[in-house]
């Protein structure tokens, strides 16, 4: 099992679920310092779980899982295995019928980096339908949760306690030059967003763990 280095770029991505679909939402961080002993990558998944199990739960319709967290080293290579933790595996909280399953709430990646290489979104799936006002819009309710989970996101996350942790900071990474570029925010956004290959007609697809 390996441990967190300086310098190593971070995939970590959470898992939901509903009927034959899954929700798989990838997050990069890197890591930035080490105290004492570093940590490992499974502690690190039981970290983000630990940190994200609920705001992610409160997006959720009730019909709908939370799995758990993945984590693995992307680079510098080798890249490792996939380490999970599905300790905190529970249902969604928001409400008891769901949207269709493309819908997504949507978080926008907020950078100092213009173009394209300074953006992005993450689209939070399986939403529910009491969700979803009148003007086929999130309620604002749903949009403050995401707001929740967002600033999670954007978060510096420190693995362990001292004298032994590990420091993970959210970037956007730029897989063809190798370089990445630091979040400031993910906003929640007062309007839906589209995955259609998480709809009913999609390909039916099992948990990675």
């Amino acid at each position: 099992m390996i441990s967190f280095a300086v310098a190593d770029v971070v995939q970590m991505r959470i898992v939901t679920g509903m009927q034959q679909q899954i929700g798989v939402n990838v997050l990069t961080y890197v890591c930035t310092a080490i105290t004492g002993t570093s940590k490992t990558y499974a502690d690190g998944a039981l970290r983000f779980s630990t940190l994200l199990n609920a705001a992610v739960k409160a997006l959720l319709v009730n019909t709908a899982t939370y799995r758990g967290i993945g984590v693995r080293k992307i680079f510098p290579n080798p890249k490792s295995i996939e380490y999970s933790d599905v300790s905190l595996t529970g249902v969604g909280t928001a409400g008891a019928s769901g949207l269709p399953k493309q819908v997504a709430g949507l978080l926008r990646k907020g950078t100092d980096r213009p173009g394209v290489q300074g953006r992005g979104r993450v689209y939070i799936p399986f939403p529910a339908a009491s969700d979803n006002s009148t003007s086929q819009a999130p309620i604002a309710g749903y949009v403050t949760r995401l707001n929740t989970l967002g600033t999670a996101l954007a978060a510096v996350v420190v693995v362990g306690t001292a004298p032994d942790t590990a420091t993970l900071k959210p970037v956007i990474w730029d897989r063809e030059h190798f370089q990445s570029t630091d979040v400031a925010s993910l906003i929640g956004q007062p309007y839906w967003g589209t995955q259609r290959r998480r709809g009913d007609y999609g390909k039916a697809n099992i948990y990675p763990f």
